[in-house]
């Protein structure tokens, strides 16, 4: 696992960072030592100063795209952003948070979905546009950077390249 971890992580310019919105699930990663915690140390930790918030599984039925749910694991991973040191305190609620369900497509490519009518904020695919806008224009002529773990041939389908 920590392989592949770092392998993804040589030297990014920005981040999605997921969360799942999921009881259990969120207060797991949030707690001492937890995943997400260990994700926003690494971050720092490699400079990352681009970053969108994904809460997913907005979805489950506990949660039915509730407002409140999203508004409570929004301002705990704002809260934890300013522990790990990430941002600097004013820079940490620029951050877009976005309720994503990846079911229904919800707020990936539009934003408000017809699940979260009162989500006010960037679709992902609007916040990943505004890293490129943060970057600058040097991007713009650099060939796109992602790592490759691995590339499956499979008969019938053709090249599956992961990473």
């Amino acid at each position: 696992f920590l392989e592949r971890l770092l392998w993804g992580h040589t030297k990014p310019d920005a981040a999605l960072l997921f969360v799942s919105a999921r009881l259990d699930a969120f207060e797991a990663g949030m707690a001492q030592g937890g995943s997400t915690r260990q994700y926003l140390e690494l971050l720092r930790v490699l400079g990352v100063r681009r970053l969108c918030v994904l809460v997913g599984c907005m979805d489950d039925p506990d949660i039915n795209f509730s407002e409140s749910r999203f508004s409570e694991v929004r301002d705990v991973v704002w809260d934890a952003m300013r522990q790990a040191q990430l941002l600097e305190d004013s820079q940490v609620e620029d951050v877009p948070v976005v309720p994503v369900c990846s079911n229904e497509g919800d707020n990936l490519v539009q934003a408000p979905s017809r699940h979260t009518p009162w989500y006010h904020g960037p679709s992902v695919l609007q916040a990943m546009d505004a890293f490129a806008d943060a970057v600058g224009p040097s991007l713009e002529d650099s060939p796109l950077r992602a790592t490759v773990q691995d590339v499956h041939r499979i008969a019938g389908v053709g090249t599956v390249v992961v990473g």
